[in-house]
């Protein structure tokens, strides 16, 4: 998908990690003992069609390190022109 494949999770993680920057964020909803935190953007694909995304990222409130982890990533709907 856009030049990110399996055989390069390195790749699939820094897009993912460069993707939920403070400038890019769109939302937080707070659900039970977790809070999600959205992030809307092209995703930094490696053959030049940067697809626009939504990535999801949750914290645990059990979690004592606060840190989000990755929970989905969707596509977003094209602009009309």
């Amino acid at each position: 998908m856009f030049g990110l494949t399996p055989r390069n999770p390195d790749d699939v993680r820094d897009a993912l990690l460069s993707h939920c920057c403070r400038a890019h964020f769109k939302r937080v909803l707070t659900g039970h003992q977790a809070v999600k935190l959205y992030f809307e953007r092209p995703l930094a694909a490696l053959i030049g069609m940067d697809p626009q995304v939504r990535t999801v990222w949750q914290t645990d409130e059990g979690d004592p390190s606060r840190t989000a982890r990755f929970i989905t990533l969707k596509p977003l709907p094209r602009p009309r022109p």
